[in-house]
């Protein structure tokens, strides 16, 4: 799995790292869906 924004907006990629790190603590901003 890479980081790259190929295609695919800032958001996107925010949203994922969010998913990504919801188990490990709070998140600190919350994406808008």
């Amino acid at each position: 799995m890479r980081m790259t924004a190929s295609g695919r907006g800032p958001a996107s990629i925010r949203k994922q790292i969010d998913a990504k790190y919801a188990g490990v603590g709070p998140p600190t901003s919350t994406p808008t869906p």
